[in-house]
C-alpha cells in the first residue's frame, strides 16, 4: 500500500508542476521586449508540456505495477500461498526514460 500511495503521490507532483508551469506564464507585457516575452511564454508551455507527459507516462508504466502490488497485499490478507501467486502474477519490469534534455527549472 505503502508503494502504491508513493507512486501516487509522485504522479500527483508532475500533474501539480504541469499545472504551475500552465498558470507560469509572464505578464510583464510592456516592460520586456516581445520577443523575450514570447520566449519566455514558449519555455513555460514547453515545461508544462514535459511535466504533463511524464504524469501520463509513469500512470502508464506503473499500472501494472500497481495492480501486482495489489495482488501481493491480498495475499498476505487472504493467506494465499507464494506459488498460488505465482501461478496468477508475473514479474513486472519498468524502465521510465525522461528526455536528456529536460530542465526542471
Amino acid at each position: 500500500m505503502l508503494l502504491e500511495e508513493e507512486m501516487c503521490h509522485v504522479i500527483e507532483y508532475y500533474k501539480w508542476h504541469a499545472r504551475w508551469w500552465d498558470n507560469h506564464t509572464p505578464d510583464r507585457e510592456g516592460s520586456v521586449d516581445g520577443q523575450v516575452m514570447e520566449g519566455a511564454k514558449s519555455y513555460a508551455a514547453e515545461q508544462a508540456y514535459i511535466k504533463h507527459q511524464h504524469a501520463t507516462q509513469l500512470e502508464e508504466k506503473w499500472a501494472a505495477v500497481g495492480a501486482q502490488a495489489t495482488i501481493m497485499h491480498l495475499q498476505v490478507f487472504l493467506d494465499v500461498s507464494a506459488t498460488q501467486v505465482s501461478s496468477i502474477i508475473s514479474p513486472v519490469e519498468v524502465e521510465i526514460v525522461f528526455s536528456e534534455d529536460e530542465d526542471d527549472n
